[in-house]
């Protein structure tokens, strides 16, 4: 019993949480050259180091927006600004000027603003500074001085939405002859937010329509998208018609819009609609996401799937759910063919974990050489 507790207590000390803030007290700082230190993560070859970088700026600018800390905003601000101007090419450079947006003030868009200078980072600056509250005369400014140059019309349309600039109500409108498909798209989701008359529902309805009616997986979506917005639960029909389409974009993005309808019913629907497929990896993965109790009795049967794509969906939906009858399922894999993907699975387990690692222990050589693995 003794070694039970102990090799337990062992596994839940490596959970990957843990071992990020036990670590992450070492590098914590609040000065520029330091911050430096961690962005220069972002250049490299390992996923798993930029993955830590990534972490790391997360906590760091939560910290700063919960502390109100000035000089650790100040250091994260001037240190990705100078980032991103000396690595250029840095694919995660957007992810860092959106980051700004966590910790950065109205005062702090001036210096933001002057990314727009080039085209690279023009579209997620503006939309940047379109998170930061305040910035509507930054915004109104940039429109008014660029007023005959649509480049940016996505982004600008974002932030009138963003910010709930009902001024801009006519402007938006204006935007829309001539422009593609996303601008469209980002222009009628604004429009949604500041116009509450029936002309401008009118006018982003039939929009919506024009965009679901699009061959084109994104801008099907995205006509799906607004007609959530608009209606609601009225908007499922088109959900579960969009779940029988070829593309498996569409299916997945009319599956990411269920989510907050999800009850049920609505599972059971999913499940029905989806039912022809050749793998059921894609609902299975969305029962997971969901948390569904009602199907999971099917969740289960997928473990015993031929496709291996749908049985790890079922392994990773079972520990996200966490159904009893389900984890009892999933112990005698422990060990087996699908050991990585249990493994990962279980790193994120909000359950109790306790519990499941005593309940493995008790099975064969192999379930318990499993939990020795997972230490690794």
């Amino acid at each position: 019993m003794l070694k039970k507790i102990i090799l337990i207590f062992a596994l839940m000390t490596a959970l990957p949480s843990l071992i990020f803030a036990q670590n992450f007290q070492k590098i914590l700082c609040k000065d520029e050259p330091c911050v430096l230190e961690i962005l220069k993560k972002f250049n490299s070859q390992d996923a798993s180091e930029v993955a830590d970088a990534v972490k790391m700026l997360e906590y760091l600018a939560n910290e700063a927006r919960l502390t109100d800390d000035s000089d650790l905003k100040s250091a994260l601000k001037n240190s990705i600004l100078a980032f991103v101007g000396k690595f250029e090419n840095c694919s995660s450079n957007n992810f860092l000027i959106s980051l700004l947006s966590k910790f950065c003030s109205a005062s702090d868009c001036s210096d933001i603003m002057q990314l727009i200078e080039n085209e690279q980072f023009a579209d997620i600056a503006i939309r940047t500074v379109g998170d930061i509250s305040g910035t509507d005369g930054i915004i109104e400014k940039y429109i008014m001085k660029n007023h005959d140059n649509p480049k940016h019309n996505a982004a600008l349309a974002y932030a009138v939405g963003k910010l709930g600039m009902s001024g801009m109500k006519n402007e938006l409108v204006s935007w829309l002859k001539g422009a593609d498909n996303l601008t469209k798209y980002e222009i009628y989701n604004a429009l949604l937010v500041i116009g509450d008359d029936a002309k401008t529902h009118k006018i982003v309805e039939k929009g919506a329509k024009k965009l679901y009616r699009n061959k084109d997986a994104v801008t099907k979506v995205n006509g799906m998208r607004l007609f959530v917005a608009m209606k609601g639960e009225e908007s499922l029909p088109y959900l579960y018609k969009s779940l029988k389409n070829k593309d498996l974009r569409v299916r997945e993005g009319a599956l990411e819009l269920l989510v907050p309808f999800a009850n049920p019913d609505v599972c059971a629907t999913v499940l029905e609609k989806c039912s022809k497929n050749d793998s059921y990896a894609d609902v299975v993965a969305w029962l997971g996401e969901v948390k569904d109790h009602s199907q999971i009795g099917f969740v289960i049967a997928q473990l015993s799937s031929g496709d291996r794509k749908t049985v790890e969906a079922a392994v990773r939906a079972i520990v996200k759910i966490d159904n009893a009858d389900g984890m009892n399922a999933l112990i005698p894999m422990f060990g087996g063919e699908y050991q990585q993907v249990i493994k990962e699975a279980m790193l994120q387990y909000e359950g109790d974990f306790c519990k499941v690692m005593s309940d493995v222990i008790k099975g064969n050589d192999q379930q318990k050489l499993a939990v020795l693995e997972m230490l690794d």
